[in-house]
């Protein structure tokens, strides 16, 4: 966790740099980029929500970007997001716990989904840079990945979480504390996931696909937490219906964002496999 502190801070001072450069590439992007825009055009109509991806993606290419630049855009804007988010949650967290408000729990809860969300999108841009099937390199296994790794188990036991959301289950403190085990477990059962792949002997298009993998489910699982927060803080006045709203309204916005941002990026999946496939000479199947 320290190493990814520190990594955080350093993408940090790069995100600013990128924010700068987008504000000032976008001063002009309207009028000069014509190319720039029809890019993003064309990629997000693909998504669920695309005027929101076109706004929030619009000032972050140039003529010469390429679809893995755009989905390279789009998962940092999604950090940011988040991370303004998770800022803000964790804000209300401490005003909540000075005045010992009983709804202090579900939003703790919620910063921590929130906070793991932050990790994942990170950890989603650092991955996106290893998917290059034409460099030749031996197939390298990131420490924190072991950490990271998300399997179908993780998957399950956010369907559980989701599936118990609408239940009392004893009480709170009790719902809580299932949601609380079955993620363990779920994290427990990834990393042995993980410690048993290390021995496999992975070819240049198992680790492709390893990589690919891990962005989609690391992104599918910070919209699970997104929705689960939203639901965990639906009975709790959280100091009254304006900090409410304001936390629900980030959240979903973050959500609407990561979800463009993983539809442009199984695009760029779909595309790269294709192309790799091509130069190959193989067969492309779907």
């Amino acid at each position: 966790m320290e190493k990814f502190t520190l990594s955080l801070i350093l993408f940090l001072f790069n995100i600013s740099v990128f924010l700068f450069v987008g504000a000032v590439e976008g001063t002009s992007a309207s009028h000069s980029q014509p190319r720039a825009n029809k890019l993003v055009e064309s990629q997000c109509k693909r998504t669920r929500y695309p005027k929101l991806c076109m706004t929030s993606l619009s000032n972050y290419v140039t003529p010469a970007s390429e679809p893995q630049e755009l989905a390279q855009a789009a998962l940092k804007v999604s950090l940011i997001k988040a991370i303004y988010t998770k800022a803000y949650v964790n804000k209300v967290r401490k005003q909540l716990q000075q005045t010992k408000s009983k709804d202090y729990q579900a939003v703790k809860d919620c910063l921590d989904q929130i906070s793991d969300g932050v990790f994942l999108l990170f950890k989603s841009v650092e991955e996106l840079h290893h998917l290059n099937l034409d460099k030749e390199r031996e197939f390298l296994w990131h420490r924190s990945n072991v950490q990271t790794w998300l399997s179908t188990v993780l998957t399950d036991a956010f369907t559980c979480m989701d599936g118990i959301s609408g239940y009392k289950l004893g009480g709170y403190k009790v719902k809580a504390t299932i949601k609380a085990k079955v993620l363990n477990v779920a994290q427990v059962t990834s990393n042995a996931l993980v410690e048993e792949l290390q021995h496999l002997n992975l070819d240049k298009e198992s680790e492709f696909v390893w990589h690919r993998r891990n962005v989609q489910t690391w992104l599918s699982t910070v919209l699970t937490d997104s929705f689960n927060c939203m639901d965990g803080i639906s009975d709790y006045k959280l100091g009254g219906y304006k900090v409410k709203a304001t936390i629900k309204a980030k959240v979903l916005n973050v959500a609407q964002i990561t979800s463009n941002a993983l539809a442009l990026f199984n695009g760029y999946a779909v595309r790269t496999r294709a192309s790799h496939y091509s130069n190959s000479g193989k067969i492309n199947k779907p």
